[in-house]
């Protein structure tokens, strides 16, 4: 390679990168991408980034957050990104907003810069690397996926680990396919197991194309089988920081034990947006509310630019013969769009049962994105094959022609509003924030009013002042940008008995079985069950955009029509309970549902058999607990029992917890669904609650140790290995 062409080909993708959008650019915006019912940005992504700011400029590394689900243990689950190196330099140094928009800009260009470094790597020309660089950074697959986040980082590393093992395969020095496992442990730190997990089907696929021709006897076969698993150990050694916690909370979720092919196959690619590689609008746009069909756009979306493809398709017939590469890609892009397309060809559904792995993910659509990486390659040799005699203002002008395509397409996905705006404080926020106890509140009606939203402002392509004004609902888990607690949250990985109580978009919780919406669609008609459920774990407020009918609610504001009641009979965050009842979850859930059991005067313990207890009688006070101290992964609680009792912790039961009752460990159980309760003996105690993550601390040292192994082979391992000789 030449260095000045390198250097040109980086500086105008930088360029590219920085004029796509001003307002990124200059942090005068953010990006707010929709869901129409929820947005997986601004509900999720990146309320955990700005805990995870708020945590770092403290000096903590958030591995627990008490501010949803009533605790839940944020670093195992990757969408929150907690262990990207990018975003903890990013978000440690910078403000969450500027920090953000750093982020957004470092991957496109990253994406776009990886691929020019490969296409030069197998001797494509300086202009049309640079073409296809720019199709494979803003393609479909990374715009309409802009929002998740995770999704996004982990993709633009494919690139990069395609270098290295195309450098291994030039030379067959070991510290090149090191460099490889580095960059994939990256990938799984980015925080999307399934892209990591595709990459590396992706990879060793690549890397046999490569090797096996050259190695056929049964000796060279061997050893490139210990060379590939080597890649792939300390790949996902790396990655273990990140994979080892997400694979315990995994366990505890709905995808415990993998998924049905029912599930993966839920939403499954709609044959007719096959037309939007041609035309991405076709069958209508999301963005100003026409997208009327089956498919889920953004999981569809692929587009990347009609130059672009239809060089990529010049490639495939002109060059497969002569040049290995699109041999590769072509067979690639053949096999991803079938993969991608899942129920709907019977190649999926036969990986799916019998390659382990498979069944963990849903969305056979995000194939999509080695769909589109092989286009942008393909579509690079084909450009170099097709133009190879002519001048670079034939480049310069194809270049143009499929930038100013690509940007008129692609960036009516992703609106940005004006982060002045969006960073101002929500009225509802601004009044809850003045409390300064300890409690939480519930947002009942964020997905309905979001809906709304969307419709009210016809996508977001147009006016987004509904958007802005919607923030007043602290829609679960946008209440995390200003440090409130809530009982419920938005997030796609949680603990299933957590989802069960409070539900989630596809579920509705128990606490919503007990109320319902009066016939004219006004008002919010409560049990006395929902009122049993809101103050036994510690909700003082709640937002609405109903009237909510409950006598032990109060009426305290209404900012832009969206109601703020005060509930004054929540309980605080701990109490002590007269007596326990065992029921498993079902029968819990009715008789919480039914109203049966009176929870601040009988706890109910769901996870085992509890011995028989003489109840207190019921004007009979148990006792107090007052918090001396509470952090998100530690709680110090100072109790006085009149007799033994339970203490109750309305607060997420998760097994990594830890309690003592005077320095002494004592068994925390599984109480009233997804809260925590233990045994405390008469008299004075000091209760301590502490979270320890031994996943985390287990992951930390196998990256660690994988690291230390990876990096050693980087600066020792440049011997040959003596692989392509057939030996």
């Amino acid at each position: 390679m030449l260095k000045k062409e390198i250097i040109i080909g980086l500086l105008i993708l930088l360029g590219i990168t920085l004029i796509y959008d001003l307002r990124i650019t200059f942090n005068q915006g953010l990006v707010i991408t929709d869901d129409g019912f929820i947005s997986d940005l601004m509900n999720d992504r990146y309320p955990a980034r700005v805990t995870l700011s708020r945590e770092l400029k403290q000096g903590n590394f958030p591995l627990w957050t008490p501010l949803i689900y009533t605790g839940f243990p944020i670093q195992e689950n990757p969408e929150a990104g907690i262990t990207y190196p990018i975003n903890l330099l990013l978000f440690g140094l910078f403000p969450p907003a500027l920090a953000f928009n750093l982020s957004l800009l470092i991957k496109f260009f990253l994406a776009g810069a990886f691929l020019f470094l490969y296409l030069r790597l197998i001797n494509v020309n300086l202009w049309a690397s640079i073409f296809g660089a720019i199709a494979f950074s803003w393609c479909g697959f990374f715009v309409a996926h802009l929002k998740h986040l995770n999704t996004h980082d982990a993709g633009i590393w494919i690139p990069l680990i395609l270098i290295f093992l195309e450098k291994y395969h030039q030379v067959h020095k070991i510290h090149w396919l090191a460099l490889a496992s580095l960059i994939l442990g990256v990938q799984f730190l980015a925080g999307h197991p399934q892209i990591s997990y595709y990459t590396m089907l992706f990879a060793i696929a690549f890397f046999l194309w490569q090797e096996l021709p050259q190695n056929k006897r049964l000796t060279g076969i061997t050893k490139l089988a210990g060379i590939l698993a080597l890649f792939l150990i300390l790949g996902v050694g790396i990655g273990m920081l990140q994979l080892f916690p997400t694979f315990e909370l995994t366990q505890f979720s709905e995808r415990g034990g993998g998924v049905s092919y029912q599930f993966a196959t839920q939403y499954p690619y709609y044959l007719p947006d096959l037309l939007t590689f041609i035309y991405p609008y076709i069958n209508g746009d999301p963005g100003n509310a026409t997208y009327k069909v089956h498919g889920v756009f953004w999981e569809d979306y692929g587009y990347v630019g009609l130059l672009p493809l239809f060089f990529a398709f010049y490639a495939m017939f002109a060059t497969f013969r002569k040049n290995r590469h699109t041999r590769f890609f072509t067979i690639a892009f053949i096999i991803c769009l079938i993969l991608m397309l899942g129920d709907q060809a019977i190649l999926y559904k036969i990986l799916f049962h019998i390659v382990p792995g498979m069944n963990y993910f849903r969305f056979s659509t995000r194939f999509i994105l080695f769909v589109d990486l092989s286009l942008a390659i393909l579509a690079a040799i084909g450009l170099a094959n097709m133009l190879k005699n002519k001048t670079y203002l034939v480049y310069l002008l194809i270049i143009a022609l499929a930038t100013g395509d690509l940007f008129y397409m692609q960036k009516r996905q992703n609106p940005v509003v004006s982060r002045d705006k969006w960073e101002t404080l929500p009225r509802t926020a601004e009044i809850i924030q003045q409390d300064k106890s300890l409690f939480r509140i519930l947002s009942i009606g964020g997905i309905e009013t979001h809906s709304a939203t969307y419709t009210l402002a016809s996508g977001w392509q147009g006016d987004l002042t509904p958007y802005i004004q919607q923030r007043e609902m602290l829609q679960p888990s946008l209440n995390m940008m200003f440090n409130i607690s809530s009982a419920d949250g938005y997030m796609n990985l949680a603990p299933k008995h957590v989802i069960d109580m409070w539900g989630n978009e596809k579920q509705l919780g128990y606490v919503h079985q007990t109320a319902r919406l009066s016939p004219d669609g006004q008002a919010l008609q409560t049990t006395w069950a929902f009122s049993n459920i809101i103050n036994a774990f510690n909700i003082k407020y709640l937002i609405s955009p109903w009237t909510i009918v409950n006598p032990d609610l109060q009426l305290i504001a209404s900012p832009l029509g969206f109601l703020v009641y005060l509930n004054s009979k929540a309980l605080p965050r701990s109490y002590l309970v007269r007596g326990a009842v065992h029921l498993p979850d079902n029968e819990a859930a009715q008789a919480l549902i039914s109203g049966q059991i009176i929870l601040p005067d009988t706890v109910i313990i769901t996870d085992e058999e509890v011995s028989p207890q003489e109840k207190l009688p019921i004007y009979y006070n148990p006792g107090t607990v007052n918090i001396l101290s509470y952090t998100a992964d530690k709680i110090i609680l100072e109790a006085n029992a009149s007799r033994d009792c339970w203490l109750v912790l309305s607060d997420t039961y998760y097994p990594r917890w830890r309690a003592t009752i005077d320095d002494r460990e004592t068994t925390i159980h599984r109480a009233n669904i997804c809260a925590r309760a233990i045994r405390l003996p008469a008299g004075s105690h000091k209760v301590i609650f502490s979270y320890h993550p031994s996943t985390f601390y287990v992951g930390l040292i196998i990256t660690l140790l994988s690291l230390a192994a990876t990096l050693l082979l980087v600066i020792r391992g440049t011997r040959d290995w003596g692989l392509g000789t057939g030996d």
